[in-house]
């Protein structure tokens, strides 16, 4: 068995009806779903201080147009550097402002998904962070005479309600102004950046959700459910976990009951991940005392496709 690449989907809403292109790539399909979607930023390389005609101050960036990537709660560094050492000491200001970072979707999207493009509206996977949620959100930095950088630390609150867990993040922006000096000094491009935090909670286990499989064959105008030939049902997921015990006895929750489906010899153009019942709310299963009401944070996971065709 030959395997092409494998599919994978952005994340997807548990209460929307999924389609992914499957376009005949094989003779057995083998479909899992998984509750952990991608999460993975695409970071660039930050660049170059561009080429001033006077001595400029520039933000120290980790990332293009990033200063940092932190976990809520967590603290980064505001560096500022000059390109020349001065005789005298200078002073800039820099200010913390709520704003979103630009090109989100760029830096979140899969590239490629079976050559189409991921059109997942990863927006509701970013907000702002207040500024009353940092220490010091405005300030004023001194580079000394004789050195070229100078760094204040700035320290984040955690949050303590969840926004979508690991993969989700806020944003704030960082800006330089006001520089004191007695030479002549200017800001440079890379006075502005922005901070990027990741959610500080993690997003429960959660059940009671249950998916089927649809397919369309080449050239037909609608789909039509996928049976498995074992038990003569719908192709179907029950989203659960398996429970075990702890060192006390305790009940723990271990792996998840989802398990791969098997699709062989249906030449599928397309399939479809269709929800039974649109108007159930997965429940948190994780935090058992109290238990965190998913009602408007529903859940996302992500299909994965491998394709195999037979010699």
């Amino acid at each position: 068995m030959q395997y092409k690449p494998a599919i994978v989907s952005p994340p997807i809403l548990v209460s929307e009806t999924k389609e992914i292109a499957i376009g005949g790539l094989g003779d057995t399909l083998n479909i899992s779903l998984d509750v952990v979607y991608d999460t993975e930023l695409h970071l660039e390389s930050k660049g170059t201080i561009p080429l001033t005609p006077k001595p400029s101050v520039s933000l120290s960036m980790k990332h293009r147009g990033i200063i940092d990537v932190i976990t809520r709660g967590e603290s980064f560094d505001i560096t500022v550097e000059l390109t020349k050492a001065l005789t005298t000491d200078i002073t800039v200001d820099y200010t913390i402002t709520e704003e979103l970072i630009g090109g989100w979707d760029k830096l979140r999207s899969i590239k490629e998904i079976n050559h189409t493009q991921d059109n997942f509206d990863y927006s509701v996977l970013l907000r702002t962070l207040p500024t009353d949620q940092l220490d010091l959100p405005t300030g004023t930095i001194t580079i000394p005479a004789g050195s070229t950088s100078a760094t204040v630390t700035v320290t984040s609150t955690a949050n303590t309600e969840l926004f979508y867990g690991k993969g989700s993040y806020f944003s704030s922006k960082v800006v330089l102004s006001n520089i004191v000096s007695t030479e002549d000094v200017m800001l440079n491009g890379h006075s502005v950046a922005h901070i990027l935090y990741e959610d500080a909670l993690s997003y429960p286990k959660w059940n009671n959700f249950e998916v089927e499989l649809w397919g369309k064959l080449p050239h037909l105008s609608y789909y039509q459910p996928i049976y498995d030939p074992e038990t003569s049902a719908v192709v179907k997921w029950t989203f659960d976990y398996d429970e075990g015990v702890d060192e006390l006895d305790e009940p723990i929750l271990t792996d998840t009951t989802l398990r791969t489906k098997i699709v062989d010899d249906i030449p599928l153009d397309m399939i479809q991940l269709r929800p039974v019942d649109t108007t159930t709310v997965p429940v948190d299963i994780e935090n058992a005392l109290a238990p965190i009401d998913l009602t408007t944070q529903l859940p996302f996971y992500k299909c994965i496709v491998l394709a195999g065709r037979r010699d």
